[in-house]
């Protein structure tokens, strides 16, 4: 595991340690209870920003894979999404998001599904779909080494892919649950993730993509790029 990676994972500890009960953390004003269980939006800065950066969604059926506290969908439904969806394989964020929703009183607005990436959606369709998917790749090797302990927590699966297997399931099964003219789009660190398998991903499914949304931002002190990815057949 290379050192950046390396300090994720400790950023996770810390996180673990600080955090033992449910907590609360103030996004630009808006109050999201945290399950130490689930991916922190305080720690990595990505949530906030794919949330913040997001095309307009207003009036369209959008699906989120992933949810994790509900605080993407959350912006979404308040900024006049048509309908929501999300999903969560975690049962602790599944239980956090549905909490979240009910505090600001959006649970007609926000529909939040358990189950893996598509298997909790049948034969809906939508507009957007989008993931803040884990893109810390390791091998499965790495998963056995002194810093990750054989399966991958709750937490952990957060963060980590292994192989990016998730990302070949996400791109094979996506445009399948898109209306015409639907956007298939991913979140995604050319400098944290790995691009070069990424890559080898996309083209041996014979998609292309391009980055719609290509910042820079600073994360736990450090320069990295974040992107919005469009993907296309």
């Amino acid at each position: 595991m290379n050192q950046k990676l390396l300090n994720i994972k400790n950023t996770l500890d810390k996180s673990r340690k600080l955090n033992t009960s449910e907590f609360f953390v103030d996004l630009n004003g808006l109050e999201i209870q945290v399950d130490p269980n689930v991916f922190s939006p305080i720690y990595f800065e990505d949530s906030y920003f794919f949330a913040e950066n997001m095309i307009d969604i207003k009036g369209l059926d959008v699906l989120e894979i992933g949810t994790g506290t509900g605080y993407f969908a959350i912006k979404m439904a308040l900024n006049k999404a048509n309908k929501v969806v999300a999903t969560d394989v975690s049962k602790s964020a599944y239980n956090n998001a549905l909490v979240n929703m009910e505090k600001l009183s959006l649970e007609d607005k926000v529909d939040i599904r358990l189950g893996s990436i598509f298997e909790p959606i049948l034969n809906e369709k939508f507009d957007v779909i989008f993931w803040n998917i884990p893109f810390c790749y390791i091998e499965e090797s790495t998963k056995n080494d002194s810093h990750i302990s054989g399966k991958l927590d709750e937490l952990e699966s957060a963060v980590f892919n292994s192989e990016y297997k998730l990302l070949q399931q996400y791109l094979n099964e996506g445009f399948k649950f898109l209306n015409k003219n639907g956007k298939l789009l991913l979140g995604f660190s050319p400098t944290i993730g790995n691009k070069v398998v990424f890559d080898n991903v996309v083209l041996s499914l014979g998609l292309s993509y391009k980055a719609i949304v290509n910042k820079e931002v600073e994360m736990d002190g450090h320069k990295e790029i974040l992107q919005i990815i469009e993907f296309y057949q």
